[in-house]
């Protein structure tokens, strides 16, 4: 019975018309834009990027596509073997401690316009076909990630508390790039717990936490102070139809939470 359902598995995955992939969710709603259809993510939902490998079948599947697109900077390390895969971190402008890149740009929409740009750039000559309408669609995206840069930033001057603990540094370009003042990162290995030395942080006003850090945490450390935390979600693990609505629903926790 086992042998029957994995053959089933490998024909429907055989069979799928993926013609894109995309490592992360975040980078598939992009790309799904630009091409106007579906993209296989290589990250299944409420799963690191930091600890997956992909199982065979996923392995199977990717093979197929014509470009794969990646985060890149040390974010995923699994191999794809046969397939083009693109590195995005090279077109991006990167935060860099003791040498190493901080891999999370892609929480960032203004470091991200050059990004998408370039993937507009890489599908036209992927699918010359079809290079006017992927065109038209990056011209599109871009307009919107422009706006949606005016907006934060001019929402941001109406917030006045602005000192920002961060768990993991997942969102330092966010804030770093919208004025927000990053006071301390409790944990630069997701995988490990803090410190106890990373806990005695400097007072800070909201608390930017991931869905797998524990809600007790957040109490704990919250308790006895006037900081307010939050969780946000990296990943676009709900139901987001386009990039700039993911970061949207992000930056509107912030904005509830230092009310």
């Amino acid at each position: 019975m086992r042998k029957i359902f994995t053959f089933l598995v490998v024909i429907s995955l055989l069979q799928a018309s993926y013609r894109v992939a995309a490592s992360i969710r975040p980078l598939s709603l992009i790309v799904e834009e630009l091409m106007g259809e579906k993209v296989l993510t290589m990250l299944p939902p409420n799963r690191s990027p930091h600890f997956f490998s992909p199982e065979p079948a996923r392995m199977m599947e990717v093979a197929r596509v014509k470009v794969m697109f990646k985060i890149g900077a040390g974010l995923e390390f699994w191999n794809i073997e046969g397939t083009r895969v693109v590195d995005l971190s090279r077109y991006a402008e990167l935060i860099k401690e003791d040498g190493k890149p901080n891999p999370h740009y892609w929480l960032s929409p203004i470091r991200m316009e050059p990004v998408i740009e370039k993937i507009g750039e890489i599908l036209e000559r992927t699918f010359p076909s079809e290079r006017h309408s992927i065109e038209s669609r990056t011209r599109k995206l871009l307009k919107r990630i422009q706006k949606l840069d005016k907006n934060i930033r001019s929402d941001v001057k109406e917030i006045k508390k602005r000192r920002i603990l961060l768990y993991h540094p997942a969102w330092e370009y966010f804030f770093r790039d919208y004025g927000f003042n990053i006071v301390g990162v409790i944990t630069k290995n997701p995988g490990e717990p803090p410190r106890p030395r990373n806990l005695q942080v400097a007072e800070a006003d909201l608390l930017v936490l991931e869905p797998s850090v524990p809600r007790r945490f957040a109490e704990i450390m919250c308790s006895g102070r006037k900081m307010k935390y939050v969780y946000l979600d990296p990943l676009a693990a709900r139901d987001f139809k386009t990039y700039d609505e993911f970061i949207r629903w992000n930056f509107h926790l912030v904005k509830e939470a230092l009310k």
